[in-house]
């Protein structure tokens, strides 16, 4: 059975709606999920009703890293490859194939402190498909299988650790 070293990737990998591919070094970002609430207020009443509506898309802060001797040249190719309409496919180091559209990127143009070395700050949301209404990772199946291997790791994880 894989553990979490094997299953961690050292780069993330991009690939364009127009099949631009890149690759990058990633050190590590969050992720973040935004809930939709309904809040309803009576007057004459304090505190407020919620209605939990569900979360929005889930969005990705990425900062990666291009070097190398052409490290300025695949940045600037990777940064006009965001002007592409539509989402990308992503293999992210830590959660796997995704599909992300792009929110804002930055580049980081720092030659004096980092001449080998260019910045890229990022946001990407993951999108529904139209018409399904699921994620490419809840299309794919993934999702369930990463639960399937969690549950799996923790069950042997028990039995490794319970008393006989």
């Amino acid at each position: 059975m894989s553990d979490w070293r094997t299953r961690l990737q050292p780069t993330i990998k991009f690939f364009s709606p127009d099949g631009n591919q890149f690759e990058a070094k990633w050190k590590g970002d969050t992720r973040e999920i935004e809930k939709m609430i309904g809040e309803f207020t009576f007057p004459g009443r304090n505190g407020s009703v919620l209605q939990d509506l569900g979360s929005r898309g889930a969005r990705y802060p990425l900062t990666i890293y291009f070097d190398g001797p052409n490290h300025d040249l695949t940045a600037s190719a990777f940064f006009e490859a965001i002007k592409e309409r539509g989402s990308w496919q992503v293999e992210h180091p830590v959660h796997g194939f995704m599909e992300l559209q792009p929110i804002r990127v930055s580049t980081v143009d720092n030659p004096t402190e980092s001449g080998n070395v260019t910045e890229i700050t990022s946001e990407w949301v993951e999108p529904l498909d139209e018409e399904t209404l699921e994620t490419a990772r809840q299309a794919w199946g993934v999702i369930d299988q990463l639960q399937k291997d969690l549950n799996a790791a923790s069950a042997q994880s028990f039995d490794d650790t319970a008393p006989e």
